[in-house]
């Protein structure tokens, strides 16, 4: 699917009444910039339009274009114009090619878009966000979803933000008359949840959608009288071996677009579905150590960043993955280490079987549970080891098959300490704040082994013990309830991991459905 960049420089008209002669060489510096950077990243130019141009790209990396021309146009210095502000969109999309140019609604799309943005600023479309990965440090910003002149569809919108960027604040989108009120799609997905409630049994509030829930910890259905702030959506799946299908899903991430990255260990291959559970692609193959390419053997714990990179427990092969969302390999690092001891040979980087890890993006950190030895241990993003922590027992910073991890927003640690049937949670540094659970049957105690936890945004914890109920905890441990789908009539769920996007979205492999369940918040009346 072809990819296109538009640009155009932000008030031009006045620049070229103001100073002309100027302007005329600025303009040509202007393309001489676009032209570079088109050829570098594998873009081609179709046309100058004015004081813009129009480029297509049929692979390459046109997001990554588009941030180099932005950062360029920014740092020059333009004489007595003293700055030159131009507005680009990135949007993909089938279109008619004819001769050299191109034609159809995805061009006129582009352009409706671009009039939108301001001078300086970076738009993108999550048609586009789909097909290519961010460029490092990058971070996409929702910006509403907008009513098109003379187009019939509306169009959600990307700003695209980077630290290396001297302009990163905006004024609201233009148009905003035009700008369809959030309410309406959250109004949708409301009814939705009523609609799933009341065959339930559940009263819901019916205050206009958009409220947010209370803080403190989340209320949550289960057999002790509480009611809870989840239902369920969507159910995404199913048994088999066909795009969409699942054998033994077994990790289970969320990007920042929404995307829903799910590995399926039978398979060795990890699918990607769209934010609306849309099946996008499937990445991997079985195969070994020695093997080049994306390879698995028994794939399990998921984490993304907002560069677009995908990092996996390979854990039958012993080592961790970081892949794009193409399936090329970025990094890879590990090999099977069985520890007898407490020494091991000077930077080894070895694993026996790894099942969980999370990643600490501000601090560029990866954590990994070295299940089989029965640690953790914890990298930089780029694979080198910093630190490894913990041994076999049952004390505080001891294991027992360490499984599922969790970084919560001040950088605290979480990990489902599955055969002493608790959850350890540590500081930054490995330095132990505290525990929550037991073995046990009764409220806030695991009846079976927890092997997954998810943290939302406002350190709410969520633990999945292999049951049909996910247990919540507040972040001091306090228990505050459970959250379940629907039972099937052929089989009950059984939650192997989870994740959060926001605070509002939950996402739960069914172990025992081959599927994954999307749970919505919502406001419940007692």
């Amino acid at each position: 699917m072809p990819t296109f960049l538009l640009t155009d420089i932000e008030g031009s008209t006045r620049l070229w009444e103001t100073h002309p002669e100027i302007m005329a060489k600025a303009l040509a510096h202007h393309n001489s910039i676009i032209a570079g950077q088109l050829e570098r990243f594998g873009g081609k130019l179709i046309k100058n339009t004015g004081d813009g141009v129009f480029a297509v790209f049929e692979g390459g990396d046109p997001i990554q274009c588009a941030l180099k021309i932005q950062k360029e146009i920014q740092k020059t210095v333009w004489g007595p114009i003293k700055e030159l502000r131009i507005r680009a969109v990135v949007h993909s999309g089938p279109a008619k090619k004819m001769g050299d140019d191109y034609f159809g609604p995805v061009i006129n799309r582009t352009a409706r878009i671009m009039s939108l943005g301001w001078g300086g600023q970076i738009l993108l479309t999550p048609e586009a966000a789909n097909e290519h990965a961010l460029p490092a440090g990058a971070v996409l910003k929702d910006l509403g979803t907008h009513a098109l002149k003379g187009l019939s569809k509306p169009q959600q919108v990307l700003g695209l933000d980077h630290p290396e960027l001297p302009l990163r604040e905006f004024p609201p989108l233009r148009g905003q008359e035009h700008v369809l009120a959030s309410h309406t799609t959250a109004t949708i997905e409301k009814q939705v949840v009523m609609d799933i409630a009341a065959a339930a049994g559940i009263a819901v509030d019916s205050a206009p959608a958009g409220v947010r829930k209370p803080a403190g910890p989340a209320k949550l259905a289960d057999t002790f009288d509480q009611t809870h702030l989840f239902v369920q959506k969507a159910v995404v799946g199913g048994r088999g071996k066909n795009d969409g299908q699942f054998m033994l899903p077994a990790g289970v991430a969320v990007d920042a677009m929404g995307r829903v990255y799910v590995s399926d260990a039978i398979q060795s291959a990890v699918q990607i579905f769209d934010a609306h559970g849309k099946f996008v692609r499937r990445l991997g193959y079985e195969g070994g150590l020695l093997e080049t390419g994306l390879k698995f053997n028994n794939p399990s714990a998921l984490a993304t960043d907002h560069a677009g990179r995908i990092y996996a427990c390979d854990t039958k092969n012993c080592r961790i993955v970081v892949f794009d969302l193409q399936g090329e390999v970025i990094l890879a690092f590990g090999r099977p280490l069985v520890v007898v001891s407490v020494s091991e040979p000077h930077g080894m980087i070895g694993f026996n079987y790894p099942r969980g890890l999370a990643l600490d993006e501000k601090e560029k950190l990866l954590y990994v549970a070295d299940t089989g030895n029965h640690r953790l241990r914890l990298f930089d993003t780029a694979g080198q080891p910093v630190q490894t922590f913990g041994s076999r027992g049952e004390q505080p910073g001891e294991f027992m098959l360490p499984i599922g991890l969790a970084v919560g927003r001040s950088g605290r640690l979480y990990v489902a300490d599955s055969e002493n049937y608790r959850v350890q949670v540590f500081d930054r540094g490995f330095k132990f704040s505290h525990s929550f659970g037991r073995r046990g049957a009764s409220p806030g105690e695991f009846h079976h082994q927890p092997v997954a936890v998810a943290v939302s945004p406002e350190d709410d914890v969520i633990v999945c013990d292999g049951t049909d109920r996910m247990k919540v905890f507040s972040h001091d441990g306090r228990y505050a309830g459970g959250v379940s789908g629907r039972k099937l009539a052929t089989a009950v769920p059984k939650y192997s991991a989870a994740a959060l996007y926001g605070m509002d979205n939950l996402f739960a492999i069914d172990e025992n459905g081959c599927q994954w369940h999307h749970f919505v918040y919502t406001e419940i009346t007692e």
